[in-house]
């Protein structure tokens, strides 16, 4: 292994090291969550910006919060 190498493991096997990458993995994600809350950021947004999108026929598939709020279709029978 190279000094390097040996290096950034003796590092990152501390428990300050240790503690503060477990620190990172849980508040980034809940920081960067409640930023795309509060702005209304879509997910997706940064990989859509340069294409168009085309949906097709049947493309689309429901929810289960809109299936349920679909009415039941009339069988004719009153």
């Amino acid at each position: 292994m190279t000094h390097v190498q040996l290096f950034v493991r003796s590092v990152m096997q501390t428990p300050w090291c240790l503690g503060v990458m477990g620190f990172f993995l849980v508040f980034v994600p809940i920081i960067g969550m409640h930023l795309v809350h509060k702005y209304g950021w879509e997910h997706w947004e940064p990989f859509s910006k340069h294409e168009p999108h085309t949906e097709t026929p049947g493309e689309h598939e429901r929810s289960s919060v809109e299936c349920d709020n679909i009415d039941p279709p009339s069988t004719g029978v009153r």
